[in-house]
């Protein structure tokens, strides 16, 4: 059984054990910072996560909107790389 996904007792966003894959707690990555990031994913395609990994150290978000530079931000500050697995778990459309 994969570790994430729908069939998984973690959530894939944040990680929490025993919610389910979407928890929707407080603790969980809230729904502006998940757009923001499908935003990225759709914007960069298969290379999408070491580009915000790149972006998340230098501060370069390439052409990304404020709103969504902020949002991205946030993201690293309170989650992490944790974050970033819920994108590989969802459809390509955001």
């Amino acid at each position: 059984m994969a570790e994430y996904g729908a069939k998984s007792r973690k959530c894939r966003w944040c990680g929490t054990s025993g919610k389910g894959w979407d928890c929707g707690t407080d603790a969980c990555v809230p729904q502006p910072i998940r757009d923001a990031i499908m935003r990225w994913k759709a914007d960069f395609g298969w290379t999408w996560k070491s580009k915000l990994t790149d972006a998340w150290a230098s501060g370069d978000y390439q052409g990304a909107t404020e709103e969504d530079e902020c949002l991205l931000q946030q993201a690293r500050n309170n989650w992490g790389y944790r974050c970033l697995t819920g994108p590989n778990n969802v459809p390509r459309e955001i």
